[in-house]
């Protein structure tokens, strides 16, 4: 089966290719495209059975300027909306695009806040651009018939460049980030969107998985973050 890779200059990319080794992979780097160009994110998912849109795990939002902020919503947004809309035409069979687990912050810190709860991002560039990804990606599921997989991810790093530091139970190994990636290339979904949380087995979770989890069998996560410190840090 033939993928493409949405995104492919980032982290979590280079550690989700040598998963997909036994499929022909085609990879856009979005450095150099700009999926807002319908002619450019249609050339991204040509002869592709399966869309792998890494999304926010993307993006880097390097800067607090309006222009920075206005070009991240643009590129999530409208990109998103462009590259499904090219995937439906192209005949995909799956979509699965990154998302962020910060969508769901703007809850009380005091709940454990699962995928039954409405998204509520913070007023913060990449929390909003992520939520208008997610909402372009379930109309155009419903609208086109197209089976979209959005992973909630949690805040992606490696687990032993945080060793010591303050316990964040938002944190996701990439190696797991990686892992669940590829499992939603390959599970069949009952329904045409689905919005999953990933983040480790944390005992104090801000964000956690609910029911679909346990249906779906996602991998659970190898990397759990034992060597940080038991403080939980910043949770917003």
């Amino acid at each position: 089966m033939r993928l493409a890779l949405v995104g492919a200059n980032c982290a979590l990319a280079r550690h989700v290719v040598p998963l997909l080794a036994s499929h022909e992979l085609a990879g856009t780097d979005t450095s150099f495209v700009d999926l807002r160009k319908p002619e450019e994110a249609a050339a991204a998912v040509a002869d592709a059975g399966v869309l792998l849109h890494f999304g926010t795990a993307a993006v880097t939002v390097a800067d607090d300027a309006p222009e920075t902020a206005a070009e991240t919503l643009d590129h999530l947004a409208r990109g998103t909306y462009h590259l499904l809309q090219a995937a439906a035409e192209a005949g995909v069979t799956r979509v699965v695009v990154c998302s962020t687990v910060e969508v769901m912050l703007g809850h009380s810190p005091r709940w454990r806040v699962n995928e039954s709860y409405r998204p509520r991002p913070l007023a913060e560039p990449l929390p909003l651009a992520a939520h208008l990804m997610e909402t372009v990606c379930e109309e155009l599921a419903l609208e086109r018939n197209l089976p979209v997989v959005c992973l909630r991810l949690g805040r992606l790093c490696l687990e032993e460049d945080v060793s010591g530091q303050p316990h964040d139970s938002l944190w996701l190994d990439l190696r797991d980030a990686a892992a669940a990636v590829h499992w939603a290339t390959e599970v069949e979904f009952p329904r045409r969107f689905h919005a999953l949380h990933v983040v480790h087995r944390s005992p104090r979770p801000r964000v956690e998985s609910a029911r679909f989890h346990r249906r779906a069998a996602l991998p659970a996560t190898q990397h759990n973050f034992e060597a940080a410190t038991g403080q939980e840090g910043a949770r917003a």
